[in-house]
């Protein structure tokens, strides 16, 4: 295997102490728990490393791939500490210290330990202090959550399945693509639509894993306006109903359908919000109408407070919102939702990391400034804002100009 990606071993140091005793060497687990499938059929084990494909559908079964040599041997590379071609983004984001916003580190949560080795698990993490010990009796206690079958022993079947099997959208957003948006493919770059690869045969074979997977997770397009999908949340009502089931939307659909999907299942809902402001907001979400989204946002919230669940943003920073990321963060502390950063790298002239440095400073105080508020901080909220900000200064001090 080629184009292995290092760290900087400080960097690694301190992103691995933030993660469970266990773990090992790797920096992510992906390869070990997760399937990802992209609109084009391409399978791979996450959805930023599209680089290291190990199958395709249809001229691979999922069933085929999650078994096969090319998988085996990322996990053995992965095991050794190593990264691939395509983890990239990953590596950069650990070594500007934006941690808690690196997607590597969700995958944690699917690791799953030797019963064995538990009490000496616990003692390692009570010797580094009380948070490190609860973290590691939520990360012990999940088998128990979301398994099934709450098996003793360690599943070597996929804990999350991640889907992204069409670009069907209504929306044109600014920072994205026509890979990403029917709506932008067919009317900003004037290209024929993608072919509809995933049929009846994929949403069988995928069946086999459905009793036993803990997440699944559906992006888009828009989410809800792929048919494919509702037949696997059919299906995930009938083998795992108890499986929680994130959806990335942009919160522009709400129908009855909808609302079946959101009552029957174990939804945690992502919400795409990038701004708060109608004019940004309709500027960065075009063709999407700002009092519409936000009746839908009172909808979606109330059905998550409903069911004991936190409703979360999904931000991206870009230079068209920027200066509104704090008043962003404010109004999801008042309303007790989670936020996520996106990192966003392209398109270049949307992205922050191209912006001058006085303007990255400027950004940085002011990020600083809503940090340190003390009133109504949530605190995934206060670390996802410092991993923004540490992305910021990476940015700002790669630069050679002043």
């Amino acid at each position: 295997m080629t184009d292995r990606i290092t760290i900087d071993k400080k960097q690694s140091k301190a992103y691995q102490q933030t993660r469970p005793i266990g773990i090992g060497k790797a920096h992510c687990m992906a390869p070990s728990t997760s399937l990802y499938f992209s609109r084009n059929g391409s399978i791979t084990a996450c959805c930023y490393n599209r680089k290291y494909e190990l199958g395709r559908y249809p001229e691979q079964l999922p069933t085929e791939v999650w078994s096969a040599r090319r998988l085996t041997q990322l996990r053995q590379t992965f095991d050794s500490g190593r990264l691939v071609s395509g983890c990239e983004g990953c590596a950069e984001q650990i070594e500007a210290g934006n941690i808690e916003n690196t997607l590597a580190k969700n995958f944690d949560r699917y690791a799953e330990f030797s019963i064995a080795q538990l009490p000496l698990r616990l003692l390692k993490a009570g010797l580094r202090g009380a948070p490190v010990l609860w973290n590691q009796l939520k990360v012990e206690g999940r088998r128990v959550k979301y398994s099934p079958n709450a098996a003793l022993s360690v599943s070597h079947l996929p804990k999350l399945l991640e889907f992204e099997l069409s670009n069907t959208c209504n929306l044109e957003c600014a920072m994205c693509f026509g890979d990403f948006s029917s709506s932008i493919r067919r009317n900003r770059e004037k290209l024929p639509p993608f072919p509809e690869v995933y049929d009846a045969r994929f949403v069988a074979d995928i069946n086999t894993f459905l009793p036993h997977i803990w997440e699944a997770k559906f992006y888009g397009g828009e989410p809800f306006l792929i048919p494919v999908y509702y037949e696997i949340w059919d299906n995930i009502r009938t083998y795992n109903p108890k499986a929680r089931i994130h959806i990335t939307s942009n919160g522009t659909i709400l129908n009855q359908k909808v609302k079946s999907v959101l009552n029957d299942l174990n939804i945690q809902l992502i919400l795409s919000i990038d701004a708060f402001e109608p004019e940004t907001y309709e500027a960065i979400r075009k063709n999407a109408d700002f009092e519409r989204v936000m009746a839908h946002l009172k909808y979606f919230d109330q059905v998550q407070k409903e069911k004991n669940k936190t409703l979360t943003i999904s931000i991206c920073p870009t230079v068209l919102n920027a200066h509104e990321i704090p008043a962003m963060v404010d109004r999801c502390n008042q309303n007790e939702w989670h936020l996520y950063f996106n990192t966003v790298w392209w398109p270049e002239e949307l992205s922050l990391r191209k912006l001058p440095r006085k303007w990255l400073d400027e950004l940085i105080v002011q990020y600083r400034k809503a940090a340190q508020k003390a009133t109504n901080t949530t605190s995934i909220n206060h670390i996802r804002l410092l991993g923004l900000i540490n992305q910021l200064i990476s940015w700002r001090d790669a630069q050679t100009e002043t």
